[in-house]
């Protein structure tokens, strides 16, 4: 994996796509239709945007509202995404739930 500091998390998350596609032999973009993401975090947008599926906890601070926000009005709509009524862990572990039980 070649990555320049610093590295964000969308960065990791491409690098990641990459490698794994290669060795399931499919292209980066199409991993990205298979995979889940939890996040709580502006630093998380990116990466919810980069994945089929997104999820937040309801941690409730300014910031995680924008996740909110990008969830409810990107995702959400299209059945690709997920608010947790629980926080931090409690909501994680929802969330982990939730992306489970997909088909």
């Amino acid at each position: 994996i070649n990555v320049t500091l610093p590295i964000t998390k969308y960065d990791g998350l491409k690098e990641l796509f990459k490698v794994l596609a290669k060795e399931r032999k499919i292209s980066p973009k199409d991993f990205g239709k298979k995979t889940a993401y939890i996040g709580d975090s502006t630093s998380d947008i990116n990466g919810m945007k980069a994945c089929y599926f997104a999820a937040a906890p309801t941690n409730a601070d300014e910031k995680n509202r924008l996740v909110h926000k990008h969830l409810e009005k990107e995702m959400i709509p299209q059945k690709r995404g997920y608010i947790s009524p629980y926080s931090y862990s409690k909501g994680n572990i929802d969330c982990l739930k939730k992306i489970v039980s997909l088909k």
